[in-house]
């Protein structure tokens, strides 16, 4: 017992004490927008105040490839103090950053943007990304993409997610960020700041806990009375397994599957060969795939034996319900094809939002007016300012990438042109920035077709695809508009449609 004691008061002692890591290092971060946003500035600044020195790169709907060999404008930082300000850096790529900067840890925040790919494509570029970190015995870390708080957008997610990690395999240790943080339905990016902070800081925690050298939990993980009962039977009389292969014939439901290039002092915990209570195996496989697992092969601590088809399977993949079988971009319509327009839910859809106070009866009055004007419906023109501002309708709702600015996403080119400024119209309420947004769309009056939703969008998006069929083509690979509006394509056939945006907007309403 006095030992017991002695090895827990070691364990508490290890968890406290032990920070990321033991001297300042060279980090280097590759990740999409999200990391571009206030996520990656906190990220940033956690990992620099233990006086290490980072170079991240945050690319709008940056996949693997982008990395490897794509042209794209990103938002950097660097150095050992963060203000959280990013410069514009041209087509980062991971040969060059390995020689150049020599980081001794790489974190690759990626995997919320696989339009475009099929699982497996996604999974090989994944593969060669990671494969040039690990041929050269740098550390690496996979920071993988929210959660979902839809169950249809989480079971696609929980596909992602798979491709991911049979992509980096040993190269890298996933870190999987869906109990982590969560987007809201058809909530691309973040509409506020406390989630992705929240995020930031416990994916810095995750990092922490994975760089623990000792081979089991913290006793203050073990949070629930299944976990702990569930923890006891590892404890009873555990078989070990000294073998760093993975055994061809397991004999438990909770095992961790330890790679053959693992330690050869690695040790697999299995519990009995038969488990007769479908509920137990599972508390059991849990805290193995939460809890105990990563601690000994962070590698492989996703992977249990399953004995019903002999073979090792996620978490996920035993207990979860079927997952969909194609990445979103797979899924959809062909890139020519319009999404219905259900009419019914749009008047809902304003009541809620009226509710919800983003906006106030006098500014619905008013955009009935400019729709009356126009000869459309009002529904269409919340549509367009509900998708330009991520659903603020904020007056002075900034992008990141540019200068545009407002309901509409006025550029300062713009703003000029109908006599004021992006600062003037910052300072603006809804209802005054209406009459803006008026003034522009009656440029366009005498092309847009009457209650036609595309025409309205197109007004704000590309003026040139105003009165064109929805199969009319926007953008074609090789030029910078197509580069910087890559996730558009669906379909991955060098084309942009107007369909393919549209259907974007139409998923918002």
């Amino acid at each position: 017992m006095s030992n017991k004691i002695i090895f827990v008061l070691i364990l508490i002692t290890l968890f406290f004490s032990i920070s990321i890591i033991a001297e300042p290092q060279k980090i280097l971060i590759l990740g999409d927008s999200h990391y571009a946003g206030t996520y990656g500035q906190e990220l940033d600044k956690l990992l620099t105040q233990s006086g290490n020195t980072i170079e991240s790169y945050g690319c709008v709907s940056a996949q693997p490839s982008w990395y490897l060999s794509i042209s794209q404008t990103c938002k950097k930082s660097q150095g050992s103090t963060i203000s959280g300000v990013k410069q514009d850096y041209a087509s980062p790529q991971i040969d060059k950053l390995l020689e150049d900067f020599n980081p001794q840890i790489i974190i690759i925040s990626l995997g919320g943007n696989p339009a475009g790919q099929t699982p497996s494509s996604y999974s090989q570029t994944t593969s060669s990304l990671t494969k040039k970190i690990k041929d050269q015995n740098r550390k690496c870390y996979w920071i993988g993409p929210p959660g979902k708080t839809d169950s249809i957008e989480a079971a696609e997610r929980d596909l992602r997610y798979q491709a991911i990690q049979q992509g980096i395999g040993n190269n890298c240790i996933l870190i999987d960020s869906r109990e982590l943080v969560k987007l809201n339905k058809d909530e691309i990016h973040f509409s506020d700041t406390t989630r992705p902070t929240q995020w930031a800081t416990s994916v810095f925690k995750k990092i922490e806990e994975l760089t623990l050298p000792f081979t089991g939990p913290p006793i203050s993980a073990l949070e629930t009375q299944d976990e702990k009962n569930a923890y006891a039977d590892f404890d009873t009389e555990p078989q070990i397994v000294e073998d760093a292969s993975i055994p061809q014939e397991p004999t438990t439901s909770g095992f961790n599957a330890n790679n053959q290039q693992s330690a050869a002092t690695a040790k697999t915990i299995s519990t009995q060969s038969f488990c007769d209570n479908p509920k137990r195996c599972q508390n059991i496989d849990e805290v193995w795939y939460k809890r105990i697992g990563i601690y000994i092969n962070p590698l492989f601590a996703e992977l249990i034996w399953d004995p019903r088809t002999n073979s090792w399977k996620t978490f996920q993949e035993i207990y979860a319900p079927p997952q969909p079988q194609a990445f979103p971009s797979q899924q959809t319509l062909p890139s020519t094809t319009l999404l219905p327009i259900d009419e019914s839910t749009l008047s809902k859809k304003i009541l809620q939002e009226k509710a919800q106070q983003k906006y106030d009866d006098a500014f619905y009055a008013k955009v009935n007016q400019i729709a009356t004007n126009l000869n459309t419906k009002p529904e269409y023109l919340i549509a367009v300012m509900r998708f330009e501002t991520g659903g603020t309708f904020d007056p002075c709702k900034k992008s990141k990438w540019s200068s545009a600015t407002g309901l509409i996403q006025f550029l300062k080119s713009t703003a000029i042109r109908l006599a004021t400024t992006t600062d003037q119209l910052c300072t603006m309420t809804q209802v005054q920035q209406l009459d803006y947004v008026e003034k522009y769309f009656k440029q366009f009056k005498h092309k847009i077709r009457p209650n036609n939703l595309g025409d309205i969008a197109m007004a704000v998006f590309w003026p040139r695809a105003i009165n064109q069929p929805d199969d009319y083509v926007l953008f074609k690979q090789g030029t910078g508009a197509y580069n910087s509006n890559k996730a558009l394509d669906r379909d991955n056939n060098g084309e942009i449609t107007r369909a393919e945006y549209l259907n974007l907007v139409i998923k918002r309403m």
